[in-house]
């Protein structure tokens, strides 16, 4: 009997332990997927917000530099910023989710690129209108709607829509719906 249980003993203490590893590495999985989850979100958030931020009609002084004489092009500039690093970390979670879990999020990052560069023309056909130069005519109606728009306007609709598709995508690894 006894010798019976000195044997046993080891099998059971490396059955054990090796329960104990699974556990721990389906944890460290878990723990890593929704901290990108998280991140992924976070980052969406800050180009969501810095797009609109951009759109804002309502320029303040303190936005520009003050050495500039083109205070208005400073502005966007400066807010032209925090859309660029905003989408350069949303750009390097999407990498890394498609790293990890296989999946990439091509299509919704194109439709936010998409977004993004019809900002950006639009600002920088509005610039140019300003500046009374060969380009000054560029800005158009449609520049005028993506710039300058309203709650709920064409183009947020766009924006809430892209981010809709990201979040259908990415809240149920968080355990949200």
């Amino acid at each position: 009997m006894q010798q019976i249980l000195l044997t046993a003993a080891p099998i059971v203490a490396l059955l054990i332990a090796w329960s104990g590893l699974n556990t721990w590495k389906r944890q460290l999985k878990g723990t890593h997927d929704f901290e990108l989850s998280r991140r992924l979100l976070l980052t969406l958030y800050k180009c969501r917000d810095a797009l609109k931020s951009a759109r804002n009609s309502f320029l303040q002084p303190g936005e520009s530099d003050k050495d500039r004489n083109d205070w208005e092009a400073s502005a966007y500039e400066n807010r032209w910023k925090a859309v660029s690093e905003a989408m350069s970390e949303l750009r390097a979670a999407t990498l890394e989710s498609e790293a990890s879990w296989g999946e990439d999020f091509h299509e919704e990052a194109d439709g936010l690129h998409k977004l993004t560069v019809k900002l950006m023309l639009a600002i920088r056909h509005y610039l140019a209108s300003q500046q009374k130069g060969p380009n000054s005519n560029l800005f158009s109606e449609k520049d005028e709607k993506a710039l300058w728009g309203t709650d709920n306007d064409e183009y947020e609709k766009e924006l809430n829509g892209v981010v809709g598709a990201f979040e259908k995508r990415i809240k149920p690894r968080l355990g949200r719906k």
